[in-house]
């Protein structure tokens, strides 16, 4: 990051993801990884100054370079359709996509706070989403 203009990092989290490798096995959800992997690639190679990382696990991370919140926005929407159309070739009858946080970088920041930002904000995200099932 040193070097690096401001911009928004998006954190990417698999939803349901061990209950995916519970139910269907360890190979299907390392098939599901690299599906969200190249579905990252896709949709960050369609603009500039994108840069996608997998952190761990299933979790991703994204820089998006000199880009703000509506950007990110546009982004996971991008993302989810391009998901939506590679699950279309995978023989399972699952809602498969990934919860998504954000923080924004200013120059010079310390990157690992601006990861744990983007990283609480996911979670938060994971949190709604939990709620907004049980109604």
């Amino acid at each position: 990051m040193k070097g690096r203009e401001a911009g928004i990092g998006l954190f990417f989290d698999l939803d349901h993801f061990k209950r995916i490798n519970d139910t269907y096995g360890h190979l299907v959800g390392d098939d599901l990884l690299r599906l969200f992997a190249k579905a990252l690639a896709h949709v960050s190679s369609k603009y500039d100054d994108i840069f996608p990382y997998r952190l761990h696990g299933d979790e991703f991370f994204v820089f998006c370079e000199g880009h703000d919140a509506l950007f990110a926005q546009q982004f996971e929407m991008d993302l989810q359709d391009q998901v939506d159309v590679l699950m279309e070739s995978v023989d399972l009858d699952i809602a498969f996509g990934a919860s998504m946080g954000y923080g924004l970088y200013r120059k010079g920041q310390d990157v690992d706070d601006f990861i744990k930002e983007a990283d609480y904000s996911m979670y938060e995200t994971k949190i709604a989403k939990k709620q907004q099932a049980k109604r």
